[in-house]
């Protein structure tokens, strides 16, 4: 039996840390991180096998993603360690092929994407909660309910992809493959225009939000479970009214792997999609005002 008496942990409960993806197969990055709880770890028989563990939480979401990791996924919160963090991030940004990381570009980015959203939005047919008649509900700039979300007028009709077209002839040769063409569907499109006017008036969301992403994430990978399962009961139902002995021993066991294998990839999705958000929220996916009430709300007196 291996002693863990007098052992000094090199990480304490509480402690600010920056910590590894621990999962192998994502991209090898730094998350800033906090050390929950020192585990020690035990054999089949209970008995301390000398194993340190230490249950780290994420910054930035919930505790369902808390998880146990071994000394060597964990650096010290320095200087140092930051400079590591922040270059792995732009290596895992690069590897993954895609344009929005490329520094050299960012400012030309951002500035087109301003002008399409100007263009999209300055036609004034906006119809929001108005800030004058709806008096202390948005002064303090961090409240709004998106139950009161509604669109009227000419700019509910707008063709974002007509837009985009038109304008994509004054974007320079040399960034063409910075081009990315999405087709956005009218419900989408009237919020996200809503949304800029609503935050182009100092009114930002309320924090924390209701439904933060990761919880949206993890419902849609039980709902997709749960579809399938349904599915393959009203395909089972039917073919039993065909024939009584359909489906017995090997082929719903086969049905029942098809389906294991199918949420595996959408859980990857889920999680893929959990370190998009994760990595370019701040810097590409909100405006100026609401960068700001971020950096705020993941300092570290809020972690």
């Amino acid at each position: 039996m291996v002693s863990t008496r007098g052992h000094k942990y090199k990480f304490m409960d509480g402690e600010k840390v920056l910590c590894y993806e621990p999962d192998p197969n994502k991209a090898r990055v730094l998350y800033d991180s906090k050390v929950l709880e020192v585990c020690e770890g035990k054999d089949k028989r209970g008995r301390l096998n000398g194993k340190i563990e230490y249950l780290i939480h994420f910054q930035g979401w919930n505790s369902s993603w808390d998880r146990k990791v071994g000394e060597d996924f964990i650096l010290k919160d320095t200087e140092e360690n930051r400079q590591l963090q922040k270059e792995l991030a732009e290596k895992s940004k690069l590897h993954q092929g895609t344009y929005l990381y490329r520094k050299e570009r960012k400012k030309q980015r951002e500035k087109s994407l301003t002008a399409r959203i100007e263009s999209l939005t300055g036609h004034g047919a906006l119809k929001g909660p108005s800030l004058s008649e709806e008096g202390s509900s948005c002064s303090n700039g961090f409240s709004r309910d998106e139950s009161e979300f509604q669109v009227d007028g000419p700019a509910a009709s707008i063709d974002v992809d007509t837009e985009y077209y038109s304008n994509s002839s004054s974007v320079e040769s040399n960034h063409e493959e910075d081009k990315v063409y999405l087709q956005v569907g009218d419900k989408l499109k009237k919020f996200l225009e809503f949304d800029y006017r609503m935050i182009s008036e100092g009114t930002l969301t309320e924090i924390p939000v209701k439904l933060p992403i990761v919880t949206i994430l993890e419902n849609f990978v039980r709902h997709y479970t749960i579809r399938q399962l349904f599915d393959l009961g009203q395909e089972q139902a039917k073919m039993r009214r065909r024939n009584s002995l359909f489906q017995k021993g090997d082929q719903k066991t086969k049905d029942y792997e098809a389906i294991r294998t199918n949420v595996e990839l959408c859980k990857e999705v889920a999680d893929g999609l959990r370190l998009y958000f994760d990595f370019t929220l701040k810097d590409y996916l909100l405006y100026p005002q609401e960068r700001q009430q971020a950096e705020l709300v993941l300092s570290d007196e809020y972690l």
